[in-house]
């Protein structure tokens, strides 16, 4: 399958999952700026203003309610660029406030296996600071595209707080 099959697959299959017109249940918080991902039948969605929460839905079982996933390790953060792959829940990037107060582009990656229900902090970084970003699968891969760029997005919050 080529990336184009499988871009034009990807935005298929969402536009058919939201035509079911299914009623899903609330969130048990507010969720803004997060992150989200679909791993088989189940969400995952957390972090933004769920601050280091995640949480799953099963959406194939009616019924069925939010489960909290253990903390999320790498702390509160927002638009973070969240991918499943091979049956695991990746998190890199996103903006986080540091010892200061000021935010700042993170860059590191973490990964989340459901069957063992545990966190885990990669032992690498993400390739840049990420954020705002998207990302999708492909062919064993995960591809992220758009976002901020890190030097120019620290830029603006170094000439902000200049000009007081």
């Amino acid at each position: 399958m080529t990336l184009k099959q499988s871009l034009t697959a990807s935005l298929l299959a969402v536009l058919a999952l939201s035509a079911t017109g299914k009623t899903y249940p609330d969130l048990p918080v507010a969720l803004a700026d997060g992150g989200g991902a679909l791993i088989g039948d189940t969400a995952y969605v957390g972090l933004g203003s769920a601050e280091d929460g995640f949480f799953a839905l099963d959406l194939k079982t009616p019924q069925a309610t939010w489960q909290a996933l253990p903390p999320f390790p790498g702390g509160a953060r927002s638009q973070p660029v969240v991918a499943a792959l091979d049956g695991k829940l990746y998190v890199f990037g996103g903006l986080q406030k540091d010892a200061a107060g000021v935010l700042q582009l993170v860059n590191d990656a973490h990964v989340y296996d459901p069957a063992q229900k545990t966190w885990q902090k990669l032992p690498t970084r993400a390739p840049l600071g990420l954020v705002g970003a998207a990302a999708f699968t492909h062919g064993g891969r995960i591809y992220v595209v758009g976002g901020s760029n890190l030097s120019i997005f620290n830029g603006y919050f170094q000439d902000y707080s200049a000009a007081g």
